[in-house]
């Protein structure tokens, strides 16, 4: 099945595991991984260049049998074996099932950690220019995007969801450079480069409902920063767990509060620098 997108919002019916095709030659396997962080889990997205006979796994994510066996099954019904392994970044939700993958298939993983992921090297791999690579740092430092040029679809791991936020505080992260990507992509959206934004977590999302995402996104990071800089100035606090009981009072998980003090320490440094 092929999602159409209509306006506003619009959630996917994913079963974890079960290879759904969400454009033509795109198919979303999503791992069955769902926590706090990882949402409802972790979105593999499996590419088909048919013209060239190849294929690449996006976020391969865990490396649980049930979720490597569903990517293996999809790849042999297509009749089109992996030639590459491609990551967003190098976090364990998302990275995790990349070496068993990679030692299945005989298959590089390429990524910005490991200083492997080149445009050069991925085009020899799918063929030049079927996807580009775009640098979205911010999440953490290592963090990039893959353009698919020719549905104008742009996968952006964990920078940005349908619903919820992005996690911006382990140790590489930049909330300076986060608010750059957000205008990178934005401005992709606004000249009509990108219609689709598939993402790390969650759903889809059209231009439309990714623009009002990014809009909503820097008004909530601009209210965070706002009320830790009122904090910081006026009260004198400069402890980040009394700033997390100021300005996080309304997690919905108390095993989040531990993230939320990472974000505050991001964000303090931010104010500061």
């Amino acid at each position: 099945m092929v999602v159409m997108f209509s306006k506003g919002r619009f959630r996917l019916s994913v079963a974890a595991e079960k290879p759904l095709e969400v454009l033509p030659g795109v198919y979303l396997v999503r791992a069955d991984n769902s926590s706090a962080m990882s949402f409802s889990g972790t979105n593999t997205w499996v590419v088909f260049n048919r013209s060239t006979y190849s294929c690449c796994i996006i976020d391969p994510a865990v490396s649980k049998q049930r979720h490597q066996s569903a990517i293996e099954q999809l790849c042999a019904d297509q009749r089109i074996d992996p030639s590459v392994i491609l990551l967003t970044h190098d976090h364990r939700d998302h990275a995790g099932g990349s070496n068993r993958l990679s030692k299945v298939w005989h298959i590089p993983c390429l990524g910005l950690r490991n200083g492997t992921l080149s445009q050069a090297t991925l085009d020899s791999f799918l063929g030049k220019g079927f996807i580009r690579i775009i640098p979205l740092p911010g999440h953490s430092s290592d963090s990039v995007g893959y353009y698919l040029t020719g549905l104008r679809a742009l996968f952006t791991g964990d920078v940005l969801f349908s619903e919820g936020w992005s996690f911006v505080g382990s140790e590489d992260s930049s909330i300076a450079d986060y608010l750059d990507t957000l205008d990178r992509i934005e401005a992709m959206l606004e000249k009509g480069f990108v219609k689709v934004v598939l993402p790390g977590h969650l759903d889809l999302m059209n231009s439309e409902r990714a623009s009002i995402r990014i809009r909503e996104y820097r008004q909530h990071r601009k209210d965070r920063l706002t009320k830790i800089k009122v904090l910081l100035e006026r009260d004198g606090l400069v402890d980040s767990d009394a700033i997390v009981q100021k300005v996080y009072s309304d997690l919905p998980d108390e095993r989040l509060r531990l993230f939320a003090k990472r974000s505050v320490e991001k964000q303090v440094k931010y104010l500061l620098s």
